[in-house]
């Protein structure tokens, strides 16, 4: 798997190349006084700076989609700057259209509720309904675009012959996507594109994700300040035996969860963000688990504090991992530990304790 800030370090550098490129047909566009190409950059560049700055917070975009929205911007200034061209249009119309496809893919499985894949899915459906809405969506551009050319005096007999050029090549980029995705919807291509933008915007596609991709999608952002991974709650591995350090290190983890911003810890998940599974086996029953866990809360955190931690157990990969959502408090959370109390925070990817004068500056701070 691999590394999270590798793959972060990445999709910034892809991000970062696309605004420059976005940014430099801007430039082009000016020079070259293709007005279009100016105004269609600047939406372009929005989206990507939104996407590389916000990153998941707000609307996830896919690199590989924000390449091919790219794409056609260049095919489109290219066009421009060297005349036109029967080739370079007819390209440009099928980028679009199979943007547009991709598009119609979003729509279907946002209202099925699901992501590609589920088991009463019928691809030939779906690849019928993506085809139809590209040409759909873009005759319906052409409608509008047409009845303005009426309105401003254009040559609406020669204008129509083009629209409808326009449009068969866009049919076919709807179509290229419809049979793409009939000939192999699990291909990487469609996970880069497609599944990928369901996955990080549920909420935008009104899908709710099932406790197993929700595990994968948090393994996938890798630790951080509002996420940490655990390998085991009890055993250590090493051992084999039970252990109450690691107990503490779990419990650290949701104290400092709850003096800062909140977050999530997974259970039966390593360091490398793979799923190893919770230490189960260690207990009787499922059942038994989950009430060690909640009396392991109430007699080091507080019974206080329960309402603010949620867990729960997930069947992922032939294994189980145990969810601990935690969300912050406006009180002071300390650590149990017989006659001592700690007090935990988040920094960056790991917890510490806060002594003396740095831990009265702190709680003072959040008050204040």
């Amino acid at each position: 798997m691999d590394d999270p800030d590798d793959a972060h370090r990445r999709t910034m550098t892809i991000f970062a190349i696309l605004f420059i490129a976005a940014a430099g047909a801007f430039v082009v566009g000016i020079v070259s006084g293709a007005v279009g190409d100016v105004l269609l950059s600047l939406p372009v560049m929005a989206i990507i700076l939104m996407a590389a700055i916000r990153d998941r917070r707000t609307l996830y975009v896919p690199p590989a989609l924000a390449v091919m929205i790219v794409a056609i911007l260049y095919v489109s200034l290219l066009s421009h700057t060297m005349g036109g061209g029967a080739v370079i249009s007819a390209v440009q119309n099928i980028l679009i259209g199979m943007v547009i496809g991709l598009a119609g893919m979003i729509v279907v499985y946002a209202l099925l509720g699901e992501l590609p894949g589920f088991r009463r899915e019928r691809p030939s459906l779906v690849s019928m309904i993506v085809f139809f809405f590209g040409v759909a969506i873009y005759a319906l551009w052409m409608m509008f675009v047409y009845l303005m050319s009426g309105l401003i005096d254009i040559d609406t007999e020669s204008a129509m012959s083009s629209y409808m050029e326009e449009l068969l090549w866009v049919s076919l980029g709807s179509l290229i996507i419809a049979l793409m995705f009939f000939a192999g919807r699990s291909s990487k291509f469609f996970d880069e594109t497609i599944v990928r933008f369901l996955k990080k915007n549920p909420a935008v596609a009104g899908m709710r994700l099932s406790g197993a991709e929700l595990i994968r999608e948090t393994i996938y952002g890798g630790e951080s300040e509002t996420v940490e991974f655990k390998s085991t709650l009890r055993t250590n591995l090493e051992t084999g035996d039970k252990d109450k350090r690691m107990e503490h290190a779990v419990l650290k983890t949701i104290t400092a969860f709850l003096n800062t911003g909140g977050g999530t810890l997974l259970i039966g998940v390593n360091d490398s963000g793979e799923v190893s599974g919770i230490d189960e086996n260690s207990f009787d029953s499922r059942d038994k688990m989950n009430l060690h866990m909640t009396n392991l809360i109430s007699a080091h955190i507080g019974n206080e504090f329960l309402p603010f931690i949620d867990f729960n157990v997930i069947d992922i990969e032939n294994a189980a991992v145990m969810k601990v959502d935690c969300r912050p408090t406006k009180k002071p959370v300390f650590l149990k530990d017989g006659r001592t109390n700690a007090y935990f925070v988040r920094s960056g990817p790991s917890s510490v304790e806060l002594t003396g004068m740095d831990l009265l500056n702190y709680v003072n701070h959040r008050k204040g």
